[in-house]
């Protein structure tokens, strides 16, 4: 069988990615829902609410609502994506953000700066590299700065995505991040019951504090990697 490709242009946005989210204001307005929800969630185990006078960058952020959330808690952030699609479409969504086309597996330039959270949420598993990418993301860290990732735990279903080309255990995550340099490595596994953030965004705060390999939950591994 002939191995698909994709290129995270319109191929994935388009074709793929399109039944969860689009590029519209209200399909934007969902995801800001959700990624509200979601930061929440994560504060029980890091401050990330306080933003002022901090710097952040996202890899990956397709729509921009993760790094829009962000930038609404005070953090100044940069947005990045290896998609020319998703860019030109997230800028008019948050012209208030820069956005950058960038590949997390190569360095940033220097004149990027250094931050004190970086974001790369549901990324690593779509990489030929993340070694890489997650060394730069050490590189790209202040002293005691913070690395939030998420991926999706290493279940049958995972891997019939196409375009998880990498999919691994926590443990295994866990092993490159210590390799990659950093000392603290929390993982932390949370389920989260869809839907209910279309109500109301403090409803997906509703989270199952394990993972669930169940089909129409959301389950995803979170890794918190902070530099000493």
């Amino acid at each position: 069988m002939k191995k698909q490709t994709c290129s995270f242009e319109n191929d994935y946005f388009g074709d793929y990615y399109v039944p969860y989210s689009d590029f519209t204001n209200k399909a934007f307005r969902r995801n800001l829902n959700w990624f509200k929800g979601i930061f929440l969630a994560i504060n029980r185990f890091t401050d990330v609410q306080e933003g002022k006078g901090k710097t952040a960058i996202e890899f990956g952020c397709a729509h921009g609502a993760a790094s829009r959330v962000l930038y609404d808690l005070g953090y100044k952030i940069i947005a990045t994506d290896i998609s020319n699609y998703a860019i030109s479409r997230a800028e008019k969504l948050s012209p208030q953000i820069p956005f950058l086309r960038h590949d997390i597996q190569k360095p940033l330039p220097s004149q990027a700066g250094k931050h004190n959270l970086v974001i790369c949420l549901d990324v690593i598993e779509h990489l030929e590299n993340p070694a890489k990418a997650i060394k730069n993301m050490y590189e790209l860290i202040k002293p005691n700065g913070l690395v939030i990732c998420s991926t999706p735990n290493d279940y049958p279903e995972t891997r019939k995505v196409f375009t998880h080309i990498n999919v691994k255990k926590p443990q295994q995550w866990q092993r490159l991040f210590h390799k990659a340099g950093f000392k603290n490595v929390v993982i932390r596994q949370m389920t989260f019951l869809p839907f209910l953030y279309r109500i109301h965004w403090r409803r997906l705060n509703f989270a199952l504090h394990y993972g669930i390999n169940i089909p129409f939950v959301c389950s995803p591994v979170f890794i918190f990697a902070r530099k000493n």
